[in-house]
């Protein structure tokens, strides 16, 4: 796959052209600004972070579940659940598995549990990165 800096303008425009819907809602609603406010992060790291867990806005677990961040729906979660196929990293090796995910009713519920999942002690060293969006990176996988 070519990275985006030796794309053609208009394979570019094709690979995230499925994105536009999702980053339309998200502009009428504010709410990426709004998270990246309240986490310390450029919003550009939380839209790249949406763009690589959708493919691009080519899915969504369980298809309209409007879980952008691919949070999983562990035992404690209370909320609504799909279903979904995903590719998990274990012991170093690649392998597909069913896990159960968040759903939400709208883009905006979603993003704001992705701010209270990110506030938890484990996601530290990712909050209040700045424009550093590699650091905000790194942050999420320590």
């Amino acid at each position: 796959m070519k990275k985006p800096h030796e794309m053609s303008r208009a394979d570019l425009i094709g690979r995230v052209s499925p994105l536009a819907p999702v980053l339309a809602a998200i502009a009428r609603e504010n709410s990426f600004s709004k998270a990246a406010e309240k986490l310390g992060v450029a919003p550009q790291a939380i839209i790249a972070q949406a763009a690589l867990e959708t493919g691009f806005g080519r899915h969504q677990p369980g298809g309209h579940s409007n879980n952008l961040f691919g949070i999983k729906a562990f035992s404690s979660w209370r909320g609504a659940k799909v279903d979904a196929e995903t590719t998990e990293v274990r012991d170093g090796r690649v392998r597909a598995e069913r896990a159960a995910f968040r759903a939400y009713d709208n883009v905006s519920e979603g993003v704001r549990d992705y701010v209270a999942l990110l506030n938890q002690p484990r996601y530290t060293a990712a909050r209040n990165t700045g424009n550093d969006v590699a650091g905000f990176a790194r942050g999420l996988q320590e």
